[in-house]
């Protein structure tokens, strides 16, 4: 067996272009060294364990069951949104896991997220973007 050390290379992609896409063999390591660099570097860490039925509105917001409200719904706020507010705080690194398991219509939304690295949803008046520190 050979071992490839890569961390370097993907710690200056992330530094350099603020995005990277590993692929690999599942329990390979992709998701622990994200994690060793974040930790390394004092990044905060933003997860998702994408699935099938993962769809835009689930990583920008989520309805939960409450007893709290009339309507007996409350929202919360999605992986991204928690991401780019995260990012105006400090470095954050989003780790969008099991991407592969996606439908390829996410792919644009996530593709427009990365480049753009904002988020607006009117009905909740959530505008954020941040450029800087998301990785």
């Amino acid at each position: 067996m050979r071992i490839i050390t890569i961390e370097p290379e993907v710690e200056l992609a992330l530094d350099v272009v603020g995005a990277v896409l590993l692929k690999g063999l599942p329990g390979s390591g992709k998701t622990s060294m994200l994690e060793y660099i974040a930790e390394k570097n004092n990044w905060r860490v933003v997860f998702y364990q994408a699935h099938p039925r993962t769809s835009s509105e689930e990583l920008l917001y989520q309805m939960l069951p409450s007893e709290e409200t009339k309507s007996g719904v409350k929202t919360q706020e999605g992986v991204l949104v928690k991401a780019l507010k995260y990012a105006q705080e400090g470095p954050t690194l989003l780790i969008l896991d099991e991407w592969d398991k996606t439908r390829p219509s996410l792919d644009a939304f996530m593709l427009d997220f990365l480049q753009n690295k904002r988020v607006s949803i009117p009905a909740f008046e959530i505008e954020l973007q941040e450029k800087k520190n998301l990785m």
